[in-house]
């Protein structure tokens, strides 16, 4: 019964996750986190309980004692989050990365502000395109502040308030 819960509650979420564009980190950015645990973030953990349910689900169809269906259920969870967890922080970081040198100087609105150490994320237009990037100030900011990026370096941009001139 309860890989059939975590399948479907589970498979909701990631299915509106993936339809509405949700990709929040739920304050699990990676960047406040261990370096082992940077992958962690709120789309890995729903992937793993979608995919502990589904396997043991899997199991239980296939006729299988409780204690393979929970194993090979953990076991399906945890490296199906390891996985999608350290694609989704690489695409966070490299797609910042990849255009450091265009990042500088564009300016953009703060999303969420950032706060000591927790990094906050802005929207800014970049080849066309509406892009979500995460960024740190010296700067207290709030949110639907502008913001000009002054530095671009590892997967975080600084930025500084910017009032158009």
């Amino acid at each position: 019964m309860i890989y059939l819960v975590c399948l479907i509650a589970g498979g909701a979420l990631l299915a509106l996750s993936l339809v509405h564009g949700l990709d929040h980190d739920g304050g699990l950015d990676g960047h406040d986190l261990p370096h082992a645990l940077a992958w962690l973030n709120l789309r890995s953990v729903v992937t793993a309980v979608t995919f502990f349910g589904l396997a043991g689900v899997l199991m239980g169809w296939l006729g299988r004692p409780p204690g393979v269906r929970l194993a090979f259920a953990s076991v399906t969870g945890v490296l199906v989050a390891g996985v999608t967890g350290a694609l989704m922080y690489q695409l966070r970081t490299r797609e910042v990365g990849t255009r450091v040198g265009s990042l500088v100087g564009r300016t953009g609105r703060v999303l969420v502000a950032p706060a000591g150490t927790r990094p906050g994320k802005i929207k800014l237009e970049l080849a066309g395109q509406l892009a979500e990037v995460l960024v740190r100030s010296e700067d207290e900011l709030r949110v639907g502040e502008d913001v000009i990026v002054v530095e671009a370096q590892g997967g975080l941009v600084s930025v500084r308030r910017w009032d158009g001139r």
